[in-house]
C-alpha cells in the first residue's frame, strides 16, 4: 500500500480526491491546512502530497519547501485554481512532481495518481538496486584488516564523500580496482546515476571513440541513425576507465580535453554537449614510466593522478587472505547451496604462505573452484590447487594434513607427547584441533583425548601460537 496525503482546506475536494486515490490503491491521509501538513510529513511515511497552493494558514509554495526540507524525495503534486500557470511552474522549480488545475475531473485526477505510482514504483525498484549493488561493492565486501587496507578505506571515504572529479586507482591485476571504483560510486551523492565501465585495453580506437563520444547519423559508414555515447549515459554518475594506460595516444589528448572542458561532440558533430560525471581510472602499469616512454601524455597523467588511490598486492596483507577465503566460502555457499563450514590449519597456513600473484581475484577462483568440484564440511590442503601446493615445497611435511597421512585420534585417545615426537609445527596444529573439534571446544576433554593435563595443552596451544609467530617472522 501506498500512502498519500491530501492537502485542501475544501472538504468536499478533499473527500474527492480520498475516494479517487483509494480506488488507486493509495492509503489517504487528510488535512485541511499546512501546520497538519507538515505534522503529518514528519509523522507518516508518505509517498506522495496532493497540495493545495491556497490555503488559510500558509502559503502552499512555503509549504512545499519545507516538505522538501523533511523529505526531498517525496512526490508533490500542487493543486491550483486561483493562481496563474506560474505559480505552478515556480512550485515544480522548487520540487514539485507535476501539477493539476481545478476544477478537475476525476478521471484526470486518476491518471496523474497512476503516473505518480509508477514514479513511486521505479524509485523503490532503483533504491532497492542501489542497496543491492553497495552490499556487493560496499566495504563489507572489500575486506580488509591490515593497516594498508583500512589506509585505503579511509582515503575512499573522504574522496567520495568530496566527490573529488578525477580518482587514479593503481594496483597489480586482481587486486580489487573495479571493486574500489564502485565502492567509491556508490558511495557518493552520485550512487543514484550511472556506474559505467569503459575497458580500454579490449576495444579497438575507432570503437572505442565512437562508444565513448557517440556520433551523429552519418558519421561514418553504417551510421545509420544518431547514438549518444557513454560520456552522456554517465552524466551526474561515474565513468570508468579500467586499464587507462592502454589507451591510444589518440584517444589520451581528447579525453584530456574532455576532462578540461566538461564537454564534448559527438563524432559527426557540432554541437557541444555538456555533462556531469566523476572520472576514476585504473591501470596495473608504471604510468610514470610511460610518460617517461612517450606512450602516456604527462599532462592527462596529472589530471588523472589528481587523487590517487594503491591498492596494495595480497602478498603484502597475511592477515587478510583467511578473512577473504572465509568470505568467498561463505558467498560460494549460497550461490552453490553448499555448506562447507571452514578452512582446517594446514590449508589456512598455505594459503597464507602462497605468495597469490593474481592476488585477490586469484583467491576467489581458488575457493570457488574447490566448492564446485567438491562436496566438503571443511576445505582442507589436499583440495587445494597443485601451484599451492608447489609453492610450498613437495617435500614439506606440512603440506600433508593427518587425515590424508590416514591418521585420527583413535576412541581411546592417544598419547600427545609420545605420538608427536618430533612432527612439524602444522601437524601439531592439526593434531590439537582436531581434539578440540572432537571436543566441541572443550579444554579439559580435549586435553584427557591427548593424555595432557589441562594445563599442559594450555601450554601447548601457546607454543604452537609462538612458533607460527617466530616461523612467520623468519620468513619474513
Amino acid at each position: 500500500m501506498y500512502n498519500v496525503l491530501i492537502v485542501d482546506d475544501e472538504e468536499l475536494i478533499r473527500a474527492s480526491l480520498k475516494k479517487a486515490a483509494t480506488e488507486e490503491h493509495y492509503e489517504p491521509f487528510l488535512a485541511k491546512n499546512g501546520r497538519e501538513a507538515l505534522r503529518l510529513v514528519e509523522e507518516v511515511p508518505l509517498d506522495l502530497v496532493l497540495l493545495d497552493l491556497r490555503l488559510p494558514d500558509m502559503d502552499g509554495i512555503e509549504i512545499l519547501r519545507r516538505i522538501m526540507e523533511i523529505d526531498e524525495d517525496l512526490l508533490v503534486i500542487i493543486i491550483t485554481g486561483y493562481s496563474s500557470v506560474e505559480s505552478a511552474v515556480e512550485a515544480i522549480k522548487v520540487g514539485a512532481y507535476d501539477y493539476i488545475k481545478k476544477p478537475f475531473k476525476a478521471d484526470s485526477i486518476k491518471l496523474i495518481l497512476k503516473l505518480a505510482l509508477d514514479k513511486i514504483k521505479l524509485k523503490r525498484e532503483v533504491l532497492r538496486l542501489i542497496t543491492t549493488q553497495k552490499k556487493e561493492y560496499g566495504f563489507e565486501n572489500i575486506l580488509g584488516q591490515s593497516d594498508k587496507m583500512k589506509e585505503v578505506f579511509r582515503l575512499i571515504k573522504n574522496v567520495a564523500k568530496y566527490d573529488a572529479h578525477t580518482v587514479l586507482i593503481r594496483g597489480e591485476s586482481g587486486t580489487g580496482k573495479e571493486l574500489i571504483a564502485r565502492a567509491i560510486h556508490n558511495m557518493s551523492k552520485r550512487a543514484t546515476s550511472a556506474f559505467i565501465e569503459i575497458d580500454c585495453a579490449s576495444m579497438p580506437l575507432t570503437l572505442l571513440e565512437s562508444e565513448l563520444f557517440g556520433y551523429e547519423k552519418g558519421a561514418f559508414t553504417d551510421a545509420n541513425r544518431s547514438k549518444p555515447g557513454l560520456l552522456e549515459e554517465g552524466d551526474k554518475g561515474t565513468i570508468f576507465f579500467d586499464e587507462i594506460g592502454d589507451m591510444d595516444p589518440i584517444l589520451q589528448k581528447k579525453l584530456l580535453r574532455v576532462l578540461e572542458e566538461k564537454s564534448f561532440r559527438r563524432l559527426g558533430g557540432l554541437k557541444k554537449i555538456y555533462a556531469d560525471f566523476r572520472v576514476i581510472a585504473a591501470t596495473n602499469q608504471h604510468l610514470e614510466r610511460l610518460v617517461s616512454e612517450g606512450k602516456f601524455r604527462e599532462d592527462l597523467f596529472y589530471r588523472l593522478n589528481m587523487m590517487p588511490v594503491f591498492l596494495p598486492p595480497l602478498r603484502d596483507r597475511e592477515n587478510d587472505v583467511i578473512k577473504l577465503a572465509k568470505y568467498f566460502i561463505a558467498r560460494f555457499n549460497t550461490e552453490y547451496r553448499k555448506s562447507v563450514e571452514g578452512l582446517s590449519l594446514d590449508a589456512e597456513s598455505l594459503l597464507i604462505n602462497y605468495p597469490w600473484p593474481g592476488n585477490v581475484r586469484e583467491l576467489k577462483n581458488v575457493i570457488e573452484r574447490i566448492m564446485i568440484v567438491n562436496n566438503v564440511r571443511e576445505i582442507s590442503s589436499q583440495h587445494l590447487p597443485e601451484e599451492i601446493l608447489a609453492a610450498a615445497g613437495k617435500n614439506n611435511s606440512d603440506i600433508y594434513s593427518l587425515k590424508e597421512r590416514g591418521i585420527t585420534i583413535p576412541k581411546g585417545g592417544v598419547d600427545f607427547n609420545q605420538f608427536v615426537g618430533e612432527i612439524t609445527l602444522g601437524l601439531k596444529k592439526q593434531l590439537i584441533s582436531q581434539a578440540l573439534k572432537e571436543t566441541h571446544g572443550n579444554k579439559t576433554r580435549a586435553a584427557k583425548m591427548l593424555r595432557l593435563s589441562r594445563t599442559a595443552l594450555g601450554r601447548q596451544i601457546k607454543k604452537v601460537a609462538y612458533e607460527t609467530v617466530a616461523e612467520n617472522i623468519h620468513d619474513t
